[in-house]
Formats: structure tokens, sequence, C-alpha cells
């Protein structure tokens, strides 16, 4: 189902219509002849300026009308009538399938086939929000024109290759169900099904520039901000905006873990349930750490695109896939700088006047700097100015120095603590 705009009455068609009135009113005075007691006589001076204004006032009202249709504007937002949100009923499996048997089973052994249909009612969800991705969103915007192809392939791309790896994980899961509605053999299940989240790694690389897109668009287009604002404000979104659903199956990976082992613990009297299940998880956090890797990778080439870059690019910045520290420091001359922590070393930028960063010095690489700590200084920049505690550390190379500042003690010891960590993994 598409969605369509709100046929909302505004107060710019209305203004609109008393404009096209006036403007016939107008046109009929200029044509029709005068009436009156000075009906039949010949048109003075006068009588042809009132005859020119009348033009001008009607030719300058059918501008403005025709201006309107030509650039139309978004009507204004009018919040939807409050609807309760829609809840998801969440049943047990003793309520469901396990109706007849779980009174039959010790408490072990209920507590697996709880865990599995956790997992199976996750996963009907999940689908459920993906289907409503492609609907809702993917569709409706394209239809409106408020995204373009490209735009839609690189924010929806990859729902339907989800909606299929997923839909096969929950027919793995429902084959399972033995004659008296019990999971039987799961661990195998999940075991032969891990292979297939390897293309999250793709799709959280391209998470990083879909959130940027995004972003942008809400930024410049009134109209897609408006439609995902009425998408927010009505019950089938459950008060989630598209980002967040966006961001759902990520989250859902990193969830993984937590449930399949989780349903482990219940299964040390099967030995082969127990195995396979060990052997997922295995596969599960190789494939988490990839996906780690390419986010990381991401977050890199987003905020080294953000500087300007020399001809010659250092191996800090080829080297770079992890973020480590970010933010504002300053210089002991009160200079702001732009600060990235790579795991490949040291980048201060200073921003010009079009927003783009420009290197602040050379990039310090993670094997030749150390760091210094300065404590902390009171000082007070002007006579009018309060006191302020200024915390300070350098970081020192053989041939270079810079201190940098930071105004909160916290700031401090979170750049500290990176620092260190780089350091010491290139020793």
């Amino acid at each position: 189902m598409a969605f369509e705009e709100n046929e909302l009455m505004d107060d710019d068609s209305k203004e609109e219509e008393s404009i096209q009135e006036s403007a016939c009113n107008n046109f009929s005075e200029v044509l029709c002849p005068a009436t009156g007691k000075n009906a039949g006589e010949k048109p003075n001076q006068n009588d042809f300026f009132v005859f020119k204004h009348k033009i001008k006032n009607v030719w300058s009202k059918l501008k403005k009308i025709w201006t309107r249709r030509q650039s139309p504007k978004p009507k204004k937002y009018r919040p939807p009538t409050f609807k309760p949100t829609r809840q998801r009923t969440t049943q047990l499996w003793s309520e469901t399938w396990g109706k007849k048997t779980a009174l039959s089973l010790t408490s072990q052994e209920l507590n697996r086939q709880e865990s599995i249909h956790e997992i199976l009612q996750g996963e009907i969800h999940f689908i459920e929000d993906l289907l409503m991705i492609q609907t809702v969103y993917h569709q409706s915007l394209v239809h409106l024109g408020y995204i373009s192809r490209s735009e839609a392939n690189l924010i929806f791309g990859w729902i339907p290759t989800l909606i299929s790896i997923h839909t096969e994980f929950r027919d793995r899961i429902l084959k399972a169900l033995g004659p008296n509605s019990c999971f039987t053999y799961f661990g195998t299940s999940v075991q032969e099904w891990i292979p297939n989240l390897k293309i999250y790694s793709s799709y959280c690389y391209q998470l990083i520039e879909v959130k940027k897109l995004l972003d942008e668009k809400k930024n410049s287009d009134p109209l897609f901000d408006d439609f995902l604002r009425r998408c927010l404000e009505s019950s089938f979104s459950r008060r989630l905006d598209l980002w967040s659903y966006l961001d759902a199956p990520r989250s859902r990976l990193m969830k993984y873990p937590l449930l399949l082992t989780q349903t482990q613990k219940f299964a040390k009297n099967n030995h082969n349930e127990f195995k396979a299940l060990e052997q997922a998880l295995q596969m599960l956090h190789d494939v988490l750490d990839q996906v780690d890797r390419s986010t990381g990778l991401a977050i890199c080439k987003q905020e080294i695109d953000k500087i300007d870059l020399p001809e010659e690019m250092t191996t800090v910045f080829e080297d770079a896939n992890t973020v480590m520290c970010r933010g504002e420091l300053e210089t002991c001359q009160g200079i702001k700088l732009q600060c990235f922590l790579f795991n490949s070393g040291l980048v201060l930028t200073r921003a010009d006047s079009r927003g783009r960063l420009n290197l602040y010095g050379n990039p310090f690489e993670a094997e030749h700097f150390k760091i210094v700590d300065l404590g902390s200084k009171v000082q007070q920049r002007t006579k009018r100015s309060k006191l302020q505690t200024r915390y300070l550390f350098r970081v020192d190379t053989s041939s270079e120095s810079i201190t940098l500042v930071t105004l909160d003690e916290t700031s401090k010891k979170r750049w500290m603590a990176s620092l260190c960590t780089v350091v010491n993994d290139k020793v």
C-alpha cells in the first residue's frame, strides 16, 4: 500500500481562490462599459489611467497565481488525530503450540522451548518491519518523487535480500517443530543458516552513507521531511522513525549471540544440540568481527572525506580502519581544532570559511609519538572573563610536539585513554 498525502484544505488554497475571484471581478470591470449617470460619455484621461491601473492589477494577480502553481509549497503540517500505538502481542510457547505438552516437560526443556519460541517470534516481527519498510517507505517515496531511483537503491537496496534471509531462518525454525509441537533439531538449523549473515558486512558499511543521505535530504527537502514526520506520528510506525527501522537489522544481528547463548544454556542435556549451538556461536562471532571492521572502515572513510588531503597520502590515512576518538580540542593559543584519532595515528585539522577541514600540521603516526600528561591549569583569558580550569596533555615526536587543551576532565581522560590504546597497540 502506497502512502498518500493527507487531503487537507489549508490556508494557501483558500487564499488562491480569493485572488482568483478578485482578479475576475477586476477583469469584468475592465471589459464592461461604465454605467450610471456618466454612461455614454467619452472616456477622459483619468479614465484611461484607471483602466491601465486595473489591467496591471489583474495581470499581477494572475501572475501570482501562476507562480504559486509553478512552485507549489508543501501543505502546512496538520498532525493526524491521535491513535494508540499498535502493540505487538507476545505469547509464550506454553500458551500456543505447547499447551498440551508443556506440563509433561522438565523445567529445563520447557525453558529451551520458550527461548527458541522467543527467537521465532522475534524473526516474525522483524520480517513484518522489513516488509513495512519496503511498502510504506520505499514504494511511497519513489511514487511521490521525493527520492530518485539511485537514492532508493542506496537506502532500500538491501531490504529484499534481508527479507529473503530472515524468511528462510523463520521457515527453518518452523520445520524444527516435531509432532508433539516441540522444537527438535534447532542447533543444526542455526549452524547451517549463519553463513547467510555475511552480507551484513556490506549492509552495515553502506548504512553509514545512508544515514548521511537521510540527514541531507531532511535538511534540504521540506516535502521529504514532512512525509517522514507524518509517518512517525501515524500508528503503524509505533513512533519509530525511518532511521530506526533501517538500523533495526544491525540491532537484530547484535542480539543473536545473547539469544543463542540463552538457548545453549538450556540444552546441556543434549550433547549434539549443545555442540551445534557452540559452533554456531563461534561462526556468529566471526561474522560480527567482520561487520565491526567494515563499519569502522566506513566511518573512517566518512571522516577522511571531510578533510582536504594533500596530494601525497600519508600512512595515517592509508592504514586507518577505526575511529578511536574524535572531537574539538584547543591549542595553548586558543586555536580550536577538529581532531581525529584513528588506529593509525592522530590528525589535527582546522575548519576554513567553506566548512572544509584543512590539516593543521603533519599527522602524528602511531608508531612515532608518545603522550605526556601536563595536569591542569587555572587561567583567565581576559580581564573580564571568569577563571577557567584547562586540562592539558602533550603529543611528542622526535621532530615536533604540540600541547592540546580540553575544558573538562572527562574529555581529557577519554582522549588520553584512546591515545594510550593506539600507542600500545603499535608497540
